[in-house]
């Protein structure tokens, strides 16, 4: 699919994880994180595994990152759910939503990567 298929599933998944982030703590957010894993796990990493790019280290430090947090993403969202109410639960919601701002962060570097492939 290339760079622009590439761009074009780093932007939907962003979409998904700000969606996710706008209802943390409504109900759905298991199956909400269910669909951005299939989603990361049968679109995106497949299209950004195979990317070549000249900054191929960084691409794959990356990669391995947000590989590493998607999974720590499913636990936490586990440990929500499994929370009772009040101060456990709402530590646990924090600690979603810190993890869900990492994985915006390493998508927007991946974005960046990208872009930067198209301007050499």
């Amino acid at each position: 699919m290339g760079l622009q298929g590439s761009a074009e599933a780093i932007e939907t998944y962003k979409n998904r994880l700000e969606k996710i982030q706008a209802g943390i703590g409504e109900d759905g957010l298991v199956q909400h994180a269910q669909a951005l894993q299939q989603f990361f796990s049968h679109t995106l990493w497949e299209q950004l595994t195979q990317a070549e790019l000249s900054q191929q280290a960084q691409w794959d430090a990356v990669l391995t990152e947000l590989h590493r947090d998607m999974r720590l993403f499913l636990l936490d969202v586990n440990f929500v759910q499994a929370a009772s109410q009040g101060q456990s639960r709402q530590l646990r919601l924090e600690k979603l939503s810190s993890r869900i701002g990492r994985l915006q962060e390493f998508a927007t570097v991946l974005g960046s990567l990208l872009a930067d492939e198209d301007t050499t």
